[in-house]
């Protein structure tokens, strides 16, 4: 009957591992190929924005040419501004250039003095009120020849167009007129309509105070105002002031219209302008899902087929219902006994958190001498003390005895510098009773930076001292229970490998996706499984079960087999060279050699494991004063931060390689800590980041040494 249950349980197991396998490899396929998607069509954006930059390079540059000799003729033939040669001049320069509205030289004040459109004696408008001409005359004023204004709606077209203005200077480079070149809007929306864009894409020449010059889309009539009237706070404009304008990038987030897009941008290399191409978001999901329906149709079909045999073999055991209902119900009692245990516990702690809360406050103020001139009534009830009892008396008069002077010198120093200072300090009370508080003292300077008075704002903590005793007893029930469970989970894992391997065999080498799926439940069964003897070690450590057999080894033997055992491993398949250094086969340190060779194992694997492809891992050892001997493992890998080499040698502590795609529960090195210290040894780490660790650990030497 139990074997018959344990069977049905097995298989449950064995389900769910392969489950999450699949599960798991189809996340990361699902990453990867977002990943993959997503930088296709933001590279697809950024190629179409730098193609359109260059073109639009070209154009103004054409279009700055022609104004240029323009003004070189005018100047050249000496033609008076006003008359009638002029106007053909540049009547005959908008011939030539189609794309332009009209051509207009303008004085200083804004009158305008000749136009391409008009008759050179009727009369002409002033546009000095026009914010757009006098911010380009401006920028003319100050050193520039060519500058592209704002749009504005032209009174002699009636309609949005782009001014380009050319200066017009006498020979000590003062500025006479300004020539002033409209582009109609129209025309440059003409230029993205023969463009191929993604679907919904739009398009954008920005203007460095966040004026838009196009927009594709074009807005409607009653946008147009809002579109290029006013400048654009978005994202992207945040963006690119944030940034001073870079060349070329690409910007994702929430834009003014309320979607989330991806933009590319790439600037004009010759003009201050960035010409921006985005598409919603959702059209890359979109385009993703496209790509990858076949493959979530398969696993889906993959999926329920399991679920369909799973649930068949499950109602093949139907004559076990009586023994699993039975072992169910002594499961059952058991969550109650532990929920009602844990409930147990909160509930005292809760009682521990009401307590610290009406003790919580514990304020006094102290002059510059440390003598008392305020304490409030629940400072005076927990240390016994009345308010008159303590004015005017120092501190001391609540010193335990446990800390020590300098302990109370470096507090002073800490706070006399005008610093805040925050510890644990045990007090006595009146009648000579002990009492732990968490203690916060901020010196009040005055206007010349000096302390004149520390405020101190204390929390009453020994409950929490008493509740940590408490807490210290239930984590050794808990590695009992964690031992227990190990073993548990060690023989259904053996039997699912078992059966992984039989499988892997019998598949012929034609079928690779197979192969591939049953690769991968091999692999987690394996990382399961180390992970379970570490929590083994782990628990067994913890409470003191760990037994050892001191005696003299031959640290050359199991360094030769630890490396045997990590090279033929082939760690993540990379290629990394072992060298070995120690040979010398008398070489002896006291020790247990199963422990020894464990710890030798871990370190090697991590070094295989964190180093750079075609990296090297070496292992040495070097005798140390007092009869010890010294084993190191390097390696020429990334290297830790320094601010993270303390964090090291704590149990379930990875570093950043927490959600990295290096496996480790981060148990090891805390096994090899407790190891190599209960062999009467040490292990550290120096480490330079770029250039690579060493793991080292020194043993009592052998005999023979």
């Amino acid at each position: 009957m139990i074997a018959r249950f344990q069977t049905n349980r097995n298989m449950r197991r064995g389900f769910s591992l392969v489950l999450l396998c699949l599960i798991g490899f189809t996340v990361a396929y699902s990453w990867q190929s977002w990943q993959r998607v997503h930088k296709e069509q933001t590279d697809q954006l950024s190629l179409l924005a730098e193609l359109e930059s260059k073109f639009l390079d070209s154009y103004f540059a054409h279009l700055e040419n022609s104004l240029r000799m323009l003004v070189e003729d005018l100047q050249s033939k000496r033609l008076a501004i006003e008359g009638e040669p002029a106007h053909l001049l540049i009547k005959r320069i908008k011939q030539a250039n189609p794309d332009l509205a009209n051509i207009n030289i303008v004085r200083l004040d804004g009158q305008l003095v000749a136009s391409a459109i008009n008759s050179p004696v009727g009369k002409l408008p002033n546009i000095i009120k026009e914010s757009s001409f006098v911010m380009g005359r401006d920028a003319l004023q100050q050193g520039e020849d060519f500058n592209i204004g704002r749009p504005f709606v032209g009174k002699m077209v009636n309609e949005w167009i782009i001014p380009l203005r050319y200066a017009i200077r006498d020979g000590n480079g003062k500025l006479l007129f300004v020539i002033q070149a409209t582009l109609p809007l129209a025309r440059q929306q003409s230029f993205w309509q023969s463009l191929y864009l993604p679907h919904d894409a739009t398009l954008g020449l920005l203007r460095d105070d966040g004026y838009l010059l196009s927009r594709y889309p074009s807005p409607a009539a009653t946008d147009l105002d809002a579109t290029y009237g006013k400048p654009r706070a978005g994202l992207l404009m945040s963006f690119l002031q944030e940034k001073k304008f870079p060349q070329q990038g690409v910007v994702e987030g929430i834009f003014s219209l309320g979607s989330q897009n991806v933009v590319a941008f790439h600037r004009l290399a010759w003009y201050p302008l960035t010409l921006s191409v985005g598409t919603p978001l959702s059209n890359i999901r979109a385009q993703w899902w496209k790509s990858n329906q076949a493959f979530y149709l398969l696993t889906g079909v993959f999926m329920l087929s399991g679920v369909c045999i799973y649930l068949w073999l499950t109602r093949r055991q139907a004559d076990w219902e009586v023994e699993r209902e039975a072992a169910n119900q002594q499961i059952i009692e058991a969550n109650h006994a532990k929920d009602q245990a844990e409930k147990d516990l909160l509930e005292l702690e809760l009682d521990d958190v009401k307590l610290a809360l009406d003790h919580h406050s514990i304020v006094s103020i102290a002059d510059v001498s440390g003598n008392f001139t305020y304490a409030n009534d629940k400072f005076c009830e927990v240390s016994g003390y009345s308010i008159e009892e303590l004015v005017g008396r120092n501190h001391r008069i609540l010193n335990s005895g446990l800390h020590s002077r300098d302990f109370f010198i470096e507090m002073w120093h800490v706070i006399s510098s005008g610093q805040a200072w925050h510890g644990q300090i045990r007090n006595r009370a009146k009648d000579g009773s002990f009492y732990w508080v968490d203690s916060t003292i901020v010196p009040f300077l005055n206007k010349d930076g000096k302390p004149y008075q520390y405020v101190s704002v204390r929390t009453d903590i020994t409950a929490f001292i008493k509740a940590r005793a408490a807490a210290e007893n239930a984590n050794k029930a808990k590695s009992q229970f964690l031992s227990n469970m190990s073993h548990e989970l060690r023989t259904p894992l053996n039997a699912i490998l078992g059966f992984g391997q039989l499988l892997a065999m019998q598949i012929g080498p034609e079928k690779r996706e197979q192969h591939e799926f049953v690769s991968h439940m091999i692999t987690a069964g394996n990382q399961l499984l180390g992970l379970i003897n570490d929590l083994l070690d782990l628990s067994r450590i913890e409470i003191g079960k760990l037994e050892f057999n001191i005696q003299d080894v031959s640290i050359a033997e199991l360094v030769e087999s630890s490396v045997s055992l990590v090279a033929s491993s082939r760690i993540n398949n990379r290629i990394i060279m072992i060298e070995n250094a120690i040979v010398d086969r008398n070489l002896l340190v006291k020790g247990d050699g199963l422990r020894i060779r464990q710890v030798l194992i871990n370190l090697l694997t991590n070094a295989v494991k964190y180093n750079r492809e075609n990296g090297t891992v070496t292992i040495s050892s070097m005798k140390q004063p007092g009869g010890r001997l010294r084993i190191q493992v390097q390696d020429t890998g990334d290297g830790i931060a320094s601010d993270k080499l303390p964090l090291l040698f704590r149990h379930f502590e990875r570093l950043d390689q927490k959600h990295g795609k290096i496996e480790g529960a981060g148990i090891g090195l805390y096994v090899c800590k407790q190891l190599v210290e209960a062999m009467h040894g040490e292990i550290g780490v120096e480490s330079v980041q770029g250039k690579g660790s060493i793991f080292w650990f020194v043993l009592p030497a052998g005999d023979d040494i």
